[in-house]
């Protein structure tokens, strides 16, 4: 069963030979497990797009230790976890600063066809982690609540 925040559906009437851009802005908490953050967005498409593209900013403030983006995993089976080798996917632009990274995936027609002739039907995944300076954590406040961040380095993961 798909998680809520998977469910994002819209319906518009288009006339012929216009452009459409839908932008979908989100945060989500992230968990961090094994010494790492992951983020696996759902490219359903049910056909190929002209111009699909996913545009992903990730902004964290201790900076940015490592980013990358897996193969598509095109199951949910745990046993089935990615496609091919350890790759990104083809036309997948990865751009790191100190505290910023963003991730660009803007396949052709032909590279989803080349996947399935109904388009997308896959999971993007990226994993980043950040660094921690302080051994003792990051501690960040809003709007009168904090959180504590703390992520021993050097342990077995």
């Amino acid at each position: 069963k798909e998680r809520e925040i998977e469910k994002f559906r819209v319906a518009v009437s288009v006339p012929s030979g216009t452009r459409m851009s839908f932008v979908l802005i989100y945060e989500e908490l992230l968990p961090r497990r094994l010494g790492r953050y992951e983020l696996s967005l759902g490219l359903r498409t049910g056909q190929p797009v002209q111009n699909l593209t996913l545009d992903v900013s990730i902004h964290e403030r201790t900076g940015i230790r490592f980013i990358k983006a897996l193969p598509l995993k095109m199951s949910r089976l745990l046993s089935n976890s990615t496609q091919g080798d350890s790759s990104p996917p083809a036309s997948t632009q990865v751009e790191q600063s100190d505290n910023c990274a963003r991730i660009y995936y803007s396949p052709t027609v032909q590279q989803q066809t080349s996947i399935s002739s109904k388009g997308l039907n896959a999971d993007f995944i990226i994993q980043y982690d950040v660094e921690l300076k302080d051994l003792l954590g990051d501690v960040q406040v809003y709007d009168g609540y904090f959180v504590h961040y703390f992520a021993p380095r050097g342990l077995p993961v």
